[in-house]
């Protein structure tokens, strides 16, 4: 198993570089990359991000080898495109 871990930044600071790691602080899950994250690869290279923990590095996806910010208009994208599919 690859880990991926997922946490939530309450509040972001614009300013900041965001590549310590730093699970405990944000309250990280894991979850299987080779089971989820192969699996929603397809979807989730349509979703807006940002790499380098670094708000003044737009991307698209994860970075698979590093810190992804993950803004809030990206996740409710993916919670209604899930609604709208019964799910």
């Amino acid at each position: 198993m690859i880990p991926t871990q997922f946490g939530i930044i309450d509040k972001i600071d614009k300013n900041k570089r965001y590549i310590e790691y730093e699970p405990e602080k944000y309250n990280c899950v894991t979850i299987d990359d080779d089971i989820y994250i192969d699996d929603w690869w397809e979807e989730l290279t349509k979703m807006k991000t940002y790499v380098g923990g670094d708000l003044n590095k737009p991307s698209v996806a994860l970075d698979r080898l590093g810190v992804t910010l993950i803004p809030p208009c990206s996740r409710i994208r993916k919670i209604q495109r899930k609604q709208r599919e019964g799910g």
